[in-house]
């Protein structure tokens, strides 16, 4: 698949930013973070709707930025603020020289992992006072397709905070004013910066990164009977009448147990893995934060499971494992705004596993964002579909098109992935 950018441009807000808003110090949550772009792409159907509506894409957003006014601004790291001079959003218009199904199929089938050739900008091209801390592409297919990129800089922003986002910028292009969504960016003041230098030279991620080709990508659906059965299995004879686990929970578990075999095959014996999930906060602390509260407002759940209970533990067994972690994190959440120690303590956890080489696990739960209801005032996309950070061990877990079944982003190194795929388990219960 070759993508010609036909066109580069910056969109200012339409409104200029206050002078008393220009400089957004960010918070300790925020500094976090290694220097990251993180997107999601969403796929449309050739519509002359849309080809009508296009240039009302452009528009929109210089509508909705001054709402969303650091996105236009740039980072300057020294002084861990963003400039808000209303710098600009980048806007990138694309040709693809493929049809979308043809695209699709290649990934889905032919296992073409170009997942990252429709993105507007590089994924660890962040925190430079020229990168851009909001960019969308705009790619146009042969048949006439569309497919919208949205990339948003890790430094100031989460996966909340980028469905927000979507979302009150979908509504405007739409014309729907049903709801007028307000973000509030009160990160700082909750959580004040402690100028830490960014965790990429030194925890986060560090030696889970690279840039070669070794790391691939392959999207696992559990459908609505997947889920079901799987959720059915979660509850032994003894729990019967026990609420069941989400959706969510049980897929870990299940891609756990399924990794936890892969490595006795391939190192002929068990390891020990760190569990690492991200956990929102949003509306757990008390008092419970906006809704629409906009920044870094996650903090990590760890679980560590040994060498032998990554050998004997059943599924059963792994989804009250990692039920037990994620649950008293949310039970850590409720004072979290006073008290940062579960977040000072996951950071420690992950720095030690990077010295004793533990075998790191990232999930991050993506099930709830709706990216199969963004319309822009064409319709809903037919696929949506994330950019390949190139981190092994990384599990991105995204909604189905029918909300009913769960979408496995999964990204482990080739020798890793041949096993996984061959995992009797996992064919089971994916398709």
């Amino acid at each position: 698949m070759k993508v010609q950018v036909m066109s580069r441009k910056l969109i200012k807000p339409c409104e200029p930013t206050p002078g008393n808003l220009r400089n957004f110090k960010i918070s300790y949550l925020d500094e976090i973070p290694q220097p990251m772009n993180f997107s999601v792409l969403v796929y449309y159907l050739s519509s002359s709707v849309a080809n009508e509506k296009l240039n009302k894409l452009e528009e929109s957003l210089a509508e909705i930025l001054p709402r969303f006014y650091p996105l236009a601004g740039r980072y300057i790291k020294e002084n861990h603020l963003v400039n808000c001079s209303d710098q600009g959003a980048e806007y990138v218009e694309a040709q693809v020289d493929c049809t979308l199904l043809e695209h699709i199929n290649g990934f889905k089938v032919n296992h073409d992992d170009d997942l990252n050739d429709l993105l507007p900008c590089e994924i660890y091209a962040a925190d430079e006072i020229t990168d851009p801390l909001l960019a969308i592409q705009v790619s146009k297919f042969k048949c006439g397709g569309l497919a919208i990129c949205v990339s948003i800089s890790h430094r100031i922003f989460d996966g909340t905070s980028m469905g927000t986002f979507i979302d009150a910028w979908t509504s405007v292009c739409r014309g729907d004013n049903t709801e007028t969504i307000f973000p509030v960016f009160n990160s700082p003041l909750l959580f004040p910066s402690r100028n830490i230098v960014s965790r990429d030279s030194e925890t986060t991620m560090k030696t889970t990164k690279t840039e070669d080709s070794n790391i691939v990508s392959r999207m696992f659906l559990f459908d609505k009977k997947a889920i079901s059965s799987l959720r059915a299995n979660a509850i032994s004879s003894e729990e019967s009448g026990k609420r069941q686990p989400s959706r969510v929970r049980v897929v870990s578990a299940l891609i756990i147990k399924a990794l936890a075999r892969v490595n006795q095959k391939i190192y002929e014996k068990s390891r020990g893995l760190l569990l690492s999930q991200a956990v929102n906060i949003r509306e757990r602390t008390i008092p419970p934060l906006p809704k629409y509260s906009c920044g870094n407002f996650s903090v990590l759940s760890l679980t560590e499971c040994t060498e032998e209970q990554c050998q004997n533990m059943e599924f059963q067994d792994f989804v009250r494992f990692l039920s037990n972690g994620i649950d008293k994190t949310l039970a850590a959440c409720a004072n979290i705004l006073s008290d940062h120690t579960p977040i000072d303590t996951a950071l420690e956890s992950i720095s030690k596993s990077y010295m004793n080489d533990t075998n790191l696990v990232w999930f991050t739960d993506w099930s709830k964002f709706r990216f199969y209801q963004v319309d822009f005032g064409w319709g809903k996309p037919i696929w949506t579909s994330i950019a390949n950070p190139s981190t092994k061990n990384y599990i991105l877990l995204m909604d189905n098109k029918g909300s009913d079944g769960i979408e496995a982003w999964i990204f482990l190194e080739k020798k890793d992935m041949d096993f996984f795929e061959q995992d009797e388990e996992i064919k089971l219960f994916t398709t």
